[in-house]
């Protein structure tokens, strides 16, 4: 009997888990179409402010944080959009784009070799 209650109970923690990162997903979902209209409004702060909520609400989701950096990238702030860029790499690290975005942020930074570096990782990515 006990081993049943402490099934059930693992069951519904784990239920309640998938609920709070389905509601976390959601939420950051809505505050991404926020951003994109503030940052679509020219409202800049704004749409920093509520990507860093959305990936705050899910941190595992790489095209926040792509979506953030190519508006860094807009911005041409270079440095934090590789910044983004190289979390995205950490969540895919096989995605041969992320190597290339990253690598032309850091050639506009001043960083050749790092981004020649990148452009490498690109091609041997892409192949």
């Amino acid at each position: 009997m006990r081993y049943l209650i402490r099934t059930l109970i693992v069951a519904l923690v784990c239920v309640a888990q998938g609920s709070l990162l389905m509601a976390d997903e959601e939420k950051a979902r809505a505050l991404l179409k926020e951003a994109i209209q503030a940052y679509s409004d020219r409202e800049l702060e704004k749409a920093e402010k509520l990507m860093a909520q959305a990936i705050a609400a899910d941190p595992q989701d790489p095209n926040l944080l792509i979506t953030r950096a190519r508006m860094y990238a807009a911005q041409r702030k270079s440095q934090q959009a590789a910044a983004d860029y190289s979390k995205a790499i950490k969540l895919q690290p096989n995605v041969a784009d992320l190597y290339d975005l990253r690598g032309s942020e850091l050639f506009k930074h001043g960083k050749i070799k790092e981004s020649l570096e990148d452009f490498d990782q690109a091609i041997e990515k892409d192949s």
